[in-house]
């Protein structure tokens, strides 16, 4: 099959030649014949003739994979068109002066009742030198309002043989060539998005009345516990019983050769942890001192795996500061590489930079009455200093431990850097003869574990989860509680703040805490809607899900005051889910956007791609049907090109599929083989994640979401976007459910235009879904169940 356009070119030509010499009989079906399967790259099997009964016309059907694309009703050579010259443009409106030719109407019309007879879109009209093409039928429109393309001659052809090759090529028709040279733009369709007219669209809120005194209560308790004043909220407040997988269900997913006997190649375990102990993390680290204690000591280097936000750092510093007994005589060195500079080259150098550091810092002062008369009061950041300051502590009975932490956060790492960085860390175990742990993400791990960088040495890999949202908030909670019940003068100086807080203050506070942590969990101890939000939202990342939980208890949006004085009258008050969820959604903004949100749009269009609401939903349901397939990648991995290629069959461009999995990753909705949320390039593989699953299933049929999404939606109705955009700061329940049904309400009918524009749609596994029933379902339910609680909290 032809796929260059000079190629075809040149052959359009030479079949020109011999044109020249048929007779009226043979030049309909030779010419058309050649000019697409000989210059426009289709085949035999792309096509389906059939002939009318008195030989006026034969029509072919060309076909893509299947799925027919358009007809060609085939006239008799001595049939020619008399055509509307026009310099600017190929381009007519059917019902202008084309509708005054009665051969070409006569002729479009016959193909257009024939089109529609078979469910075909697009028609063309052919004497084998003129080709006509137009769209057959047009949701909500008369189809003769529309446009078609004309090649008015053999010349013609040739002389724009890129736009003829452009628009009906195999290649171009598969990419979508005729609905853009047709309707002059994706789908022909004009869109808005209310937010863009608004004014002030980045208006921000103030912040609710508490914000002021939380701020330190969030910064002590509700962010990292790592540093060391606050070693009592990591004794108390660490989640060590957490839920684990198997390492087939977890770890095996993260690699491409998967198959089980290669997975078990990688020896990846799951730190277990107990209340005092990190389990067989614990052993291993005993196990590698005691390497230390050998006649010839050794040095050996484990890496800790774990996601973003799975608390990798915060179980460090537990095992260093609490784990491990001050008389076990460990002294652990913490490299922190979110404190290099960006254009840092010389990772060896500063790693013994920040040793001495840390030794001055913490242990110098401690161990200045043992090391008299030693002459370590100085030490150089060089190899010859380090080595010299680690063999007298060894002498005197220090276990010396080296953390390398941060690396894959603080840089892009290139296989180059992983390598340069690991080969840094090995010669400085080894020379220094410590114990290493190094510390990186699950992609970090498997974009080495591609170019081999750990294959040649043997190392110990462990990898941790992420803990329970719900134990981990509510133990933050109740510990806070504990500190409000202490003298406002120790409140403060815990929390290191010098501003005392004031009676009234102080209750205001115990009470919003009572609150957030009985709206937390149902009287059984299970996590309420609020708490499963939070938790795929933020898709097993901790750090995030502190970060939207501390972004509701300062919101504006937060309805604090309501909270309080409820309370106080009554004993009780429960947090609403959609109070939640309208906080978190729009965060410390006044309207939703979704390049400002911590929430994706799901209706959201890049209308450079595609004119579909439904893309983001279709992939999410095209991989939640196939959660069970086998990949050599592992279950629910789908193959990037074959999504591509399911979705070329029914006009949906590769690019649109690409601009859509970037976003779903971009919010954690599906992941990549890579485990990069911005390795699209790099990915074959993708697979959905229990966030994307929460999306497609429940978050994209409650009412608060769908309130607020259709803000910074592009809506194909001038009328409806002007309705909703003058109703945008409207507060009044019935309002706001008035405006969300006219939302759903046109989502339902772009859906159906999808169908009646797409007849493809119903015979593909990914295009064939419908998502507007359980959407409006959903909604429904909602809104039932927020006018029960209104009826309940009235008068």
């Amino acid at each position: 099959m032809l796929n260059e356009p000079d190629e075809a070119l040149f052959n359009f030509r030479k079949a020109k030649l011999q044109w020249k010499g048929l007779s009226e009989a043979d030049t309909r079906s030779k010419m058309i014949d050649e000019i697409f399967k000989g210059c426009l790259g289709w085949s035999e099997s792309d096509i389906v003739r059939e002939e009318s009964v008195d030989g006026g016309f034969v029509d072919y059907i060309f076909n893509i994979d299947g799925i027919p694309r358009f007809v060609v009703e085939a006239k008799k050579s001595g049939i020619f068109f008399k055509i509307p010259l026009s310099f600017k443009s190929r381009k007519y409106k059917i019902s202008g002066a084309i509708s005054r030719e009665k051969e070409i109407m006569k002729a479009i019309e016959q193909a257009q009742k024939y089109c529609v007879e078979k469910g075909i879109k697009y028609g063309i009209i052919s004497n084998g030198h003129q080709f006509v093409i137009f769209e057959a039928f047009i949701t909500g429109k008369e189809w003769r309002n529309g446009n078609c393309i004309i090649f008015r001659s053999l010349e013609d052809i040739e002389e724009n043989f890129i736009d003829f090759w452009n628009t009906l090529s195999k290649n171009a028709v598969r990419l979508n060539s005729l609905r853009k040279s047709i309707s002059g733009e994706v789908g022909g369709i004009k869109y808005d998005r209310p937010l863009d007219k608004i004014h002030n669209k980045d208006e921000k809120l103030i912040r609710n009345h508490l914000a002021g005194i939380l701020t330190p209560f969030i910064h002590y308790i509700f962010g990292e516990i790592t540093d060391d004043s606050k070693i009592e909220i990591l004794k108390r407040c660490y989640v060590y019983n957490k839920s684990y997988q198997t390492t087939g269900e977890q770890i095996k997913s993260l690699f491409v050769d998967q198959l089980p006997p290669q997975s078990d190649k990688y020896k990846i375990e799951n730190v277990v942890e107990g209340k005092d102990s990190a389990g067989n993390f614990q052993v291993n680290f005993y196990k590698c001192a005691e390497y230390l204690q050998q006649e010839e000591p050794e040095g050996s280097i484990s890496l800790l795996l774990g996601g973003v936000g799975s608390g990798k750092t915060t179980f460090l510093h537990r095992f260093f500061k609490v784990i491990l007994i001050p008389e076990e005589k460990v002294l652990w060195f913490y490299i922190d590489f979110r404190t290099a500079p960006p254009e840092l080259t010389d990772y060896r150098g500063f790693i013994l930079r920040k040793i001495v550091e840390h030794y001055q810092a913490k242990y110098a002062n401690e161990l200045k009455d043992k090391l008299k008369g030693l002459d370590l009061e100085r030490t150089d950041p060089t190899i010859e200093g380090v080595t010299k300051l680690f063999t007298v502590l060894k002498i005197i009975g220090y276990t010396i431990s080296l953390v390398v932490d941060n690396v894959d956060r603080a840089y892009p790492l290139s296989p180059e850097t992983q390598h340069k960085i690991f080969l840094d860390a090995q010669y400085l175990t080894d020379t220094l003869k410590t114990i290493t742990i190094l510390s990186l993400r699950e992609e970090s791990f498997f974009k080495a574990h591609l170019t081999g960088v750990f294959d040649a040495f043997y190392i110990r890999k462990f990898h941790i989860v992420s803990p329970n949202f719900l134990e981990l908030i509510t133990s933050r909670i109740n510990y806070l509680l504990e500190i409000l019940n202490l003298p406002p003068t120790e409140i403060a100086k815990k929390v290191k703040t010098r501003r005392t807080l004031l009676d009234n203050e102080l209750r205001d506070l115990k009470i919003f805490f009572q609150i957030l942590r009985d709206s937390l969990k149902t009287p059984t101890g299970k996590p309420k809607y609020i708490t499963r939000f939070i938790e795929n939202v933020a898709g097993s990342d901790m750090r995030r899900a502190l970060e939207l939980f501390n972004l509701f208890l300062i919101s504006g949006n937060t309805k604090v005051n309501e909270m309080l004085n409820t309370f106080q009258k009554t004993g009780s008050y429960q947090i609403s889910y959609h109070q939640v969820l309208k906080s978190i959604i729009l965060g410390e903004s006044k309207y939703y956007s979704s390049t400002r949100s911590h929430v994706m749009n799901v209706f959201d269009v890049n209308i450079g791609y595609t004119n579909s609401h439904f893309l983001h939903l279709k992939i999410l349901q095209y991989a939640r049907d196939r959660m069970q397939f086998e990949t050599s990648m592992g279950r629910g991995y789908l193959s990037i090109n074959k999504l591509k290629e399911e979705a070329e069959k029914i006009s949906i461009t590769g690019e649109a599929i690409e601009d859509s999995l970037t976003r779903l990753a971009r919010f954690k909705l599906i992941v990549f083989d890579n485990q990069d949320p911005e390795g699209l390039k790099t990915a074959s593989y993708f697979k959905i994640t229990q966030t994307g699953i929460y999306y497609l299933e429940e978050l994209s049929r409650r009412f608060v979401y769908l309130d607020h999404v259709w803000m910074d939606t592009p809506i194909a109705d001038e009328n409806l976007e002007k309705e909703l955009r003058y109703s945008i700061d409207e507060v009044e329940m019935n309002k706001r459910f008035e405006r969300t049904e006219k939302f759903l309400n046109y989502l339902k009918k772009m859906e159906e235009m999808d169908f009646e524009m797409n007849p493809f749609y119903y015979n593909s596994a990914l295009g064939n879904h419908r998502f507007m029933k359980r959407i409006i379902e959903g909604y429904n339910a909602d809104k039932k169940y927020i006018l029960n609680r209104l009826m309940i909290k009235s008068p």
